[in-house]
């Protein structure tokens, strides 16, 4: 598909999820909790409407809160995503954002987690082999900027795979 602008949704209905409480220590294990939350979205978020980010950015995590500029999610859209693209697959909000070039892949930038050493981390969606995968990537790692069109930079931790 090609890309398109903002603007145009070329889909027949808005990208709507509602959001739901991410707990770490269900996803992650135990010990783990979430930190800090930036982020001031409703309970539902329609995702086309979002600013995403340039394309090959490289940036230090620990700068995202005052370098990027917009909208920042945050955990509390992992569930409803993850949920979504396991149900819809090819229809899902991911897939269509990528598929229409809005997104590579989707950092929760609006949150961290805190491990139960202190370390502080955020969740991101990539795609791998044309499927869906997420992670979460240290915030004092300089790493590529997931949420853009292009990634270029993996993380150094195994990912779950969400295809189960």
């Amino acid at each position: 598909m090609a890309k398109t602008a903002r603007g145009e949704n070329p889909f027949p209905a808005p990208l709507r999820l509602h959001s739901y409480p991410f707990n770490p220590e269900e996803w992650i294990a135990r010990g783990w909790k979430n930190h800090e939350e930036y982020e001031y979205f409703h309970e539902e978020l329609d995702f086309w409407s979002l600013t995403y980010p340039s394309p090959n950015r490289v940036i230090t995590t620990k700068k995202w809160k005052d370098a990027e500029p917009g909208e920042k999610l945050g955990n509390k859209w992992f569930v409803p995503l993850l949920a979504d693209y396991r149900q819809e697959r090819s229809k899902s909000v991911l897939e269509k954002l990528y598929q229409a070039g809005r997104i590579g892949n989707l950092v929760l930038l609006g949150s961290e987690l805190q491990s139960p050493g202190d370390y502080h981390y955020v969740l991101f969606f990539y795609r791998d082999n044309g499927k869906w995968n997420w992670n979460r990537s240290w915030v004092d790692d300089v790493w590529s900027d997931f949420s853009a069109v292009s990634c270029a930079v993996r993380p150094k931790i195994v990912a779950e795979n969400i295809n189960a």
